[in-house]
């Protein structure tokens, strides 16, 4: 929504200066470059959900375009998506633990800067959990957004997990470097 207003600003600048329709359609041009060349592409990196309950798994998957469109225009239609425990045969960890670092609160300074420095942490350290199903399927969430806004919560989240998961007698493999008890 605030991208809206924020896009669509420009545009009612123009059109009160000069123009209504070239006012109008440069506010829709840009709504539409931040909308699909920004959010539309960064959806599954910022917005990646994904939580460990006592024997399974939830998700939200925003890797199908028709899914991402869903999500940026009907957020609330959305449903996570749940893997029982008994249908994991093994889960894989990939990235470096150490090297991801958690971002300082960034706001006093700068709006811009308080969104780009956790961006740039996420994408610059990923940190991916592949559960490999007993059906074939492969799913990939991401654990680098939590590890950018609290790292310690973070790692303590995946120890939770994995201990969980040794528990049900799924393989595990970790193929991090990191020198934290994952477990």
């Amino acid at each position: 929504m605030i991208s809206l207003v924020l896009s669509l600003l420009p545009g009612f600048i123009v059109s009160m200066t000069l123009n209504k329709v070239g006012g109008l359609i440069l506010g829709v041009a840009i709504f539409l470059i931040s909308f699909i060349g920004y959010y539309f592409r960064i959806l599954p990196v910022l917005f990646n959900y994904w939580e460990v309950g006592n024997g399974y798994v939830q998700y939200i998957d925003l890797n199908s375009n028709s899914e991402r469109f869903k999500a940026l225009l009907l957020p609330f239609s959305i449903h996570a998506k749940t893997i029982d425990f008994n249908s994991i045969k093994s889960v894989t960890i990939q990235g470096n633990l150490s090297e991801s670092e958690e971002m300082p609160m960034a706001i006093p300074y700068s709006g811009y800067l308080a969104v780009i420095t956790a961006v740039l942490s996420i994408i610059h350290n990923p940190v991916d959990i592949t559960f490999i199903l007993t059906d074939g399927t492969v799913v990939t969430v991401s654990a680098a957004r939590d590890l950018a806004y609290g790292k310690d919560k973070a790692i303590e989240k995946l120890e939770e997990t994995f201990d969980q998961m040794s528990v049900a007698k799924i393989k595990v493999i970790d193929q991090t470097n990191h020198k934290v008890k994952l477990i």
